[in-house]
């Protein structure tokens, strides 16, 4: 992706992001009851082209949101999660003001889930999931991240 995209265009992007966008982690619970935690990243916006160029520039997905109300117009999201997500925000973040911060989190977060998840697959019998003392981490970065895109909040 790093080269492929030219500065201007990621800068125009960071710019949309900021404000029009989200950067943040949730926390899931999966079918099989194991709590985990992701990255994300999404843009909404009633003309199609900028969730477009993302979806062509970087991957991700792009979605049409019918307006709550009959006077609403229709929006479209990008998103993209987890290992998508993740060079995305990195290419974004020197471009980034208003969700810096967020940024940031997701960043240091996923880089968090990388080295930890290496440090595990080191065990004798592999990857077997995380322990409590993760999820306590997975929640205190998604804990902030929530925090951060708060309406009204700093950042």
């Amino acid at each position: 992706m790093e080269g492929l995209v030219k500065p201007e265009v990621l800068a125009y992007l960071a710019g949309f992001v900021d404000g029009e966008g989200t950067i943040g982690i949730g926390v899931y619970k999966k079918p099989s009851r194991r709590r985990i935690a992701v990255g994300h990243i999404s843009l909404y916006n009633t003309d199609p082209t900028v969730p477009t160029l993302m979806k062509e520039a970087f991957g991700g997905s792009v979605s049409i949101k019918e307006g709550r109300k009959p006077h609403h117009n229709t929006g479209y999201v990008w998103q993209a999660s987890g290992r998508t997500a993740y060079p995305v925000v990195g290419l974004l973040y020197p471009y980034l003001t208003v969700k810096r911060l967020q940024a940031e989190t997701f960043l240091d977060f996923e880089e968090w889930r990388q080295r930890r998840r290496q440090e595990l697959n080191r065990c004798r019998n592999g990857f077997r999931g995380y322990k409590e003392a993760d999820y306590q981490e997975m929640l205190m970065y998604a804990t902030r991240s929530k925090e951060l895109n708060m309406r009204g909040g700093t950042g």
